[in-house]
């Protein structure tokens, strides 16, 4: 039987050899939490629902089957492709990075597949949830590239890829900001109140 190497010898190789090769899914298709109005006055969705995201997922989800890739978590904890509100989010990340400082000795590929609205904000990708945040007037984001990278930094047991069924649309204030959460009557009421208020 051929002895394993340290993680420090299959640092110093050019290439990495995996124990364990995680897979996440992240799909947000729904967008019914933030509104605003348009040009005409309309209360619309300030970002359009992807049905499609889902599907993208799927299509993924068979060829990380092919390679192997399966481990989703337990009881698919990290299968995410349901529009998952920040809580769960938080909650998957934890148990991420929890596996990784648990097992120094061994090496994680860890596979992202993520599809969603997408937005550029300070030359990083974020991806949106279906949550409204009330700091900036729009959704709730997920700062990915970020914590890629930042579990690249702190865990050098692990490597990372990541498939971007999203834009990089660049972030602006005015176009994503501005708005107002809750149901779409909460809204019209709301733009109504506004448009009276301004009319007084």
């Amino acid at each position: 039987m051929v002895k394993p190497r340290t993680l420090q010898e299959q640092l110093k190789a050019d290439y990495f050899i995996h124990d364990e090769r995680l897979v996440l899914y992240f799909a947000t298709s729904r967008f019914d939490s933030v509104w605003r109005q348009d040009k005409e006055g309309n209360v619309v969705q300030a970002m359009p629902d992807l049905p499609q995201c889902k599907d993208d997922c799927a299509s993924l989800r068979e060829a990380m089957r092919r390679y192997l890739v399966l481990d989703d978590g337990p009881e698919q904890l990290y299968k995410m492709d349901d529009n998952p509100d920040l809580k769960r989010l938080w909650r998957v990340r934890r148990h991420i990075r929890r596996r990784l400082m648990d097992n120094p000795d061994k090496n994680f590929l860890i596979v992202y597949v993520l599809a969603s609205h997408g937005i550029q904000s300070s030359g990083k990708q974020v991806v949106l949830l279906n949550e409204f945040h009330a700091g900036t007037g729009f959704y709730r984001a997920w700062g990915v590239e970020n914590d890629i990278r930042d579990i690249a930094e702190t865990f050098p047991n692990s490597y990372q890829i990541a498939f971007f069924a999203c834009c990089r649309e660049l972030w602006n204030s005015e176009d994503h900001g501005g708005c107002i959460g809750g149901t779409k009557e909460k809204a019209e009421a709301y733009y109504k109140e506004l448009a009276a208020a301004k009319a007084n």
